[in-house]
C-alpha cells in the first residue's frame, strides 16, 4: 500500500495557499477597505448624495424623474422603506456602495493577474483604492460609484488575451447598464 502511494507522487494540496506576497497584499488591501467603512461614518454627507436620494423619492411618490437617471431609483427604492431620516439613508446607501467598491477591487485584481506576476496583481487594486479620491469618496452613493463595478467587469472580461463570444456579450450588457446607470460611461468607451 505504501509503495503505490509512493509511486503515485506527492500528495495534491486541495487548497492553494498564498505567497508571502500575496498575503501581504491580502492584509493591506483589507486594512484599506476597514479604513473605507471607518471613513464612511466620518466623511460629510455632500447634496450630490441627497440629491441622488431625491431621485429615489420622487420615483416613489410617481413624480417625474429625468430619463437618464431611473436605473438607480429601481435599485434602491428600499431605501425608502427604511425606518431613517435622509442622512441614515445616505449612509446606508454608503454601505450598499461598499459592494461595488469591493467588486471593483477584486475585478483588478483579476485583471491584474493577467498582465502581471499573480504575486503583485494586488498592487493594482491597492493603488486604485489609495488614489484620493477613491479612498475619499469610493462608495459614496453618486453615480460613479455603480459606474466603477461595472466598467471594471468591462475590462475585466476583455482585457484577457481572446475575449470568447459569451464575454463579448456580457461585457456589452455591462456597458448598457453601465450608460443607464450615467452617460459618463461613454467616457470609457476608448479604454
Amino acid at each position: 500500500m505504501r509503495a503505490e502511494a509512493a509511486a503515485a507522487g506527492p500528495p495534491v494540496a486541495l487548497v492553494r495557499w498564498p505567497s508571502a506576497w500575496q498575503a501581504i497584499g491580502l492584509l493591506l488591501l483589507a486594512a484599506v477597505m476597514a479604513c473605507k467603512v471607518w471613513l464612511n461614518l466620518r466623511i460629510n454627507l455632500n447634496w450630490d448624495e441627497f440629491h441622488y436620494l431625491s431621485y429615489i423619492h420622487d420615483y416613489q411618490r410617481g413624480d417625474a424623474i429625468p430619463v437618464l437617471q431611473t436605473l438607480h431609483v429601481q435599485l434602491f427604492g428600499w431605501l425608502t422603506r427604511l425606518p431613517l431620516d435622509e442622512a441614515g439613508a445616505v449612509l446606508v446607501a454608503r454601505f450598499a456602495m461598499a459592494s461595488g467598491l469591493l467588486a471593483t477591487v477584486l475585478l483588478l485584481w483579476g485583471l491584474a493577474r493577467h498582465w502581471v506576476d499573480g504575486r503583485f496583481a494586488w498592487l493594482a487594486p491597492l493603488s486604485y483604492l489609495l488614489a484620493s479620491p477613491v479612498f475619499r469618496h469610493g462608495n459614496s452613493f453618486r453615480p460613479d460609484s455603480l459606474l466603477a463595478p461595472l466598467l471594471t467587469g468591462v475590462a475585466f472580461l476583455l482585457g484577457r488575451q481572446a475575449p470568447t463570444t459569451r464575454a463579448l456579450v456580457v461585457s456589452g450588457v455591462l456597458f448598457g447598464i453601465a450608460g443607464a446607470v450615467s452617460i459618463k460611461a461613454i467616457l470609457a468607451l476608448p479604454v
